[in-house]
């Protein structure tokens, strides 16, 4: 699977609604489009931000809504 776009840049934004927290992942692709996700569970956003932090090829597909990374190598990080 080689489907979306390479992140350039993210954004987490939390709106408060009435005592509850509602997350929302914004990524911004390399051609400056923008797409938001909803995040439904509050206990993956560390997962998620180690991903977008740490990992320097991340992609998103809009049309599937699929968050990947590229290729790694286990314990190698990304390349040799």
């Amino acid at each position: 699977m080689e489907a979306g776009l390479p992140i350039a840049r993210y954004q987490f934004l939390a709106a408060f609604r009435d005592g509850d927290v509602d997350w929302t992942l914004m990524l911004e692709d390399d051609h400056g489009e923008r797409h938001s996700v909803s995040i439904r569970y509050a206990e993956d956003l560390p997962t998620l931000k180690a991903i977008l932090v740490n990992d320097k090829s991340v992609y998103f597909d809009p049309t599937s809504r699929t968050l990947r990374t590229g290729w790694n190598f286990p314990g190698g990080g990304v390349g040799r």
